[in-house]
């Protein structure tokens, strides 16, 4: 924390999945631990929310939340999760092979500073 505090940011919570491996509300798809967040911060707002992940799951629960997805991943697997989401719809904001990297793009900072509008 003391690394992030010097960047000006901060962890304010992680919410964990507590069942054993299999099928859950909490794993995403599923959208559980999102609720459990938007209990205890009401104020979030989800469509002013990111979701940064490397499979379609996260995509997926992104997606359902209304919130903007951003994919993280190379090589074929990467082109693998993008084609799938647009086949199922789900609108990718953007890709990089990182998450170092997504967090360099001047496209990507922009959004954080200005919401989706950006």
């Amino acid at each position: 924390n003391v690394a992030l505090a010097e960047e000006g940011a901060a962890v304010d919570a992680v919410f964990v999945c507590p069942h054993d491996e299999g099928a859950c509300q909490c794993r995403k798809p599923g959208t559980a631990l999102f609720a459990d967040a938007l209990e205890r911060f009401p104020d979030i707002s989800l469509t002013g929310s990111i979701v940064v992940g490397d499979s379609i799951g996260d995509l997926e629960a992104g997606q359902r939340l209304g919130c903007l997805n951003f994919l993280v991943g190379t090589g074929e697997r990467g082109a693998q999760i993008e084609r799938r989401a647009a086949e199922r719809g789900i609108v990718v904001r953007g890709v990089a092979p990182s998450l170092m990297d997504l967090v360099a793009d001047p496209s990507f900072q922009a959004i954080l500073a200005h919401g989706q509008t950006a």
